[in-house]
């Protein structure tokens, strides 16, 4: 079994970010944190952000979900193989270019469910100068 910690973010692709932006502002009453380049990022509480937008195929959807330890990350990974996923292992350098913000080093875990529906596990450490075990991983 895989224990969530919590909900962590939602990620969705669109063809107008503008109009998704402001109907997720206006109607859903979320704060619009920053934009940086086709990435719109919002949030519902005290978190970076809790939902994503970027210019983009609409069916590409994530949701990342928190877990509170690498040990928990590894085992969930572990899991994912285990029924059949493919599980692709990739590099810190890897992660923190796709997380631009370089505050919290981030781990996760994906894996595409037969919808084509992405869901990431992820554990983030402050970064404050530690290396921590780094382990990003994907499924292909």
């Amino acid at each position: 079994m895989i224990n969530l910690h919590q909900l962590r973010y939602v990620r969705l692709g669109t063809r107008d970010i503008d109009a998704a932006a402001k109907y997720a502002s206006d109607i859903l009453g979320l704060q619009l944190v920053r934009r940086e380049g086709g990435w719109a990022y919002l949030r519902s509480d005290e978190r970076d952000h809790t939902l994503v937008y970027f210019e983009g195929d609409p069916t590409h959807h994530t949701i990342a979900f928190d877990v509170v330890a690498n040990e928990m990350l590894e085992h969930a990974g572990t899991l994912l193989e285990q029924n059949g996923f493919r599980v692709h292992v990739g590099s810190r350098d890897g992660c923190v270019a796709v997380r631009r913000r370089r505050r919290f080093r981030t781990t996760s875990v994906g894996m595409l469910t037969s919808q084509g529906r992405r869901i990431a596990l992820r554990v983030s450490v402050p970064d404050h100068g530690q290396s921590p075990s780094v382990l990003s991983l994907s499924c292909a």
